[in-house]
């Protein structure tokens, strides 16, 4: 614990492109004032910042943007700081965070706090906190106090997109929709026989090319017992099927897409969300795996991809789902997931893949993670198992194999880093 807790007059955040740990802060600390220090650069960064901590917050925290022209301006960053240290004692305890903005900013900005008459006991930085332990503000004192002991409420999802500019859109099932013992029947039959998953995509897409409308499809429904495998719709699309929509072809194509999903690699991203559900480790209701959705930045265009995403002790954790077995396709999912992950949560970040691969692709896929980097993006984060690769070995014991209870431990330690 620091040894002034005192609800600080003044906190100085840096402000760079991730702004969760600057979030985190403020919600931990409870200031009368904010004052966030960005550049043109991350401006827009900083009013998201701004308008979260406000819904956050409320009313009684003053948040103050103050702009700087050049991050990489020791001078710049200095002055302001210094100005702000000032200004701020007069009414109280001025705490500095520097967790976020450029290393220059960063080192710049704590010689110019102490120089100022700021205190060791008041600069400080958000740490992981490491496994089974939750993330903490440092203070350069020696001294440290959890987001758990500060009160922090759980992190939701829809906050940590919003941070950054993106919206949830969670998808709404239309009846008939896939079941849980649908994505289950599925990954029974295709985790006995991977090669499977590729032939049940490739028929799919031959029965169904690009028509989006299921009232042209009638006439050559799509069968999963063809490949032993028994779905509660039976064949797809009939008649009766779409009768209920008959009046909407958007509505129509809605229903017929969730399915097209299902069957075309969806039921693992449902099978594996469920899989999380069965660890125990969210019935306190306080977070709860999100599937099935869209999230947008910007524009409805623009959308990032993310399978399952759940949010845990503050820590976010982001999956990735494909059928594939080949290193060249999970590979770019693996890349793809980590950058995802590092961009949205930075060092609270905790990233997956869940794939098909075995044998030697799959140990080749964990050697890619631990390299120190992998294509010039560091995947690890110290002291975590930020980043994991799930295959086959692991998902026959998540799925009970051979008469076994389902072993789920692989996938609990890494939601518990």
């Amino acid at each position: 614990m620091a040894e002034d807790s005192a609800q600080p007059a003044l906190l100085i955040l840096l402000i760079g492109s991730n702004p969760l740990p600057n979030f985190l802060t403020a919600c931990a600390l409870k200031p009368q004032k904010i004052a966030l220090i960005h550049t043109p650069e991350t401006e827009k960064v900083s009013e998201r910042l701004r308008q979260s901590l406000a819904k956050a917050l409320g009313a009684e925290t003053e948040t103050v943007p103050e702009a700087i022209e050049d991050a990489a301006s020791a001078h710049q960053v200095a002055r302001r700081v210094g100005e702000l240290v000032r200004e701020g004692r007069q009414a109280g305890r001025v705490v500095l965070n520097y967790t976020g903005g450029t290393k220059v900013m960063a080192a710049h900005a704590l010689r110019a706090f102490v120089e100022a008459g700021g205190s060791p006991d008041d600069s400080c930085y958000l740490d992981d906190g490491g496994p089974g332990a939750s993330p903490r503000l440092r203070f350069d004192n020696g001294t440290f106090r959890t987001l758990e002991d500060c009160g922090v409420q759980p992190l939701a999802f829809e906050t940590l997109l919003g941070l950054h500019g993106a919206r949830l859109q969670r998808l709404s099932p239309r009846e008939p929709a896939p079941r849980a013992d649908d994505a289950k029947a599925m990954a029974q039959r295709i985790l006995a026989q991977p090669p499977l998953a590729q032939q049940v995509y490739e028929a799919m897409q031959e029965t169904f090319g690009r028509e989006s409308d299921p009232k042209k499809l009638t006439g050559r429904p799509f069968d999963a017992t063809k490949f032993c495998v028994k779905l509660s719709i039976g064949p797809f699309p009939t008649e009766a099927q779409i009768e209920p929509f008959s009046s909407s072809k958007a509505d129509r194509e809605s229903w017929f897409k969730q399915w097209r999903r299902f069957v075309g690699g969806g039921w693992l991203e449902d099978w594996v969300a469920e899989r999380i559900e069965k660890t125990g480790l969210f019935e306190d209701g306080q977070a709860e795996p999100v599937s099935g959705f869209q999230v947008f930045r910007g524009d409805r265009s623009s959308q990032l991809e993310i399978d399952i995403a759940v949010v845990r002790n503050y820590r976010s954790y982001f999956i990735s789902c494909t059928t594939a077995r080949d290193k060249g396709t999970c590979k770019q999912k693996l890349f793809e997931i980590a950058v995802r992950a590092r961009q949205l949560a930075g060092d609270l970040a905790r990233a997956a893949l869940v794939c098909l691969a075995e044998g030697n692709t799959l140990n080749q896929l964990r050697d890619e993670v631990d390299d120190e980097e992998a294509g010039g993006m560091a995947y690890r984060v110290p002291g975590a198992a930020a980043v994991r690769v799930f295959g086959l070995e692991d998902l026959h014991p998540w799925a009970g194999w051979a008469g076994a209870a389902p072993n789920l431990e692989t996938l609990k330690g890494w939601l518990e880093s």
